[in-house]
């Protein structure tokens, strides 16, 4: 929900969240190339949905209140574990320096994200939730 403007989507009623991921996506793909010459790398990290206080008294439109009691289960789905997050910036640090540069990393990809949809069909197939958030 949140992820869209990392990658440069509409985030309606979290403008200004989604605004700060893309500049920070923008500002890391710019350094990027102004350091090229220096062995450094630069990225930016999308992890997905992650379990922390931002989720616990979240503030919607009256249009998305309803949809707010699927939180519960979007983070089940969605959600990316810190310590995953943790070992994923690990690994991104491990790597050569300058060999990769000005890369966008998602961590919800892969089978992650196969499993997550398909955790949100069987929560939608057994009335667990009835709207998508």
């Amino acid at each position: 929900m949140c992820q869209r403007g990392g990658r440069n989507e509409p985030s309606p009623f979290l403008a200004t969240y989604s605004a700060t991921k893309a500049a920070i996506t923008n500002l890391s793909k710019s350094l990027a190339q102004e350091n090229r010459a220096y062995p450094i790398s630069i990225h930016s990290v999308i992890p997905g949905m992650v379990a922390t206080d931002f989720y616990k008294n979240m503030k919607t439109s009256p249009e998305l209140a309803a949809s707010i009691q699927s939180l519960p289960y979007v983070l089940k789905a969605f959600g990316v574990p810190t310590d995953i997050v943790g070992r994923f910036f690990v690994k991104i640090a491990a790597q050569k320096p300058g060999k990769v540069t000005g890369k966008t990393y998602s961590i919800l990809s892969g089978w992650r994200l196969i499993r997550a949809i398909s955790l949100m069909i069987w929560y939608r197939a057994t009335g667990k939730i009835k709207k998508v958030v």
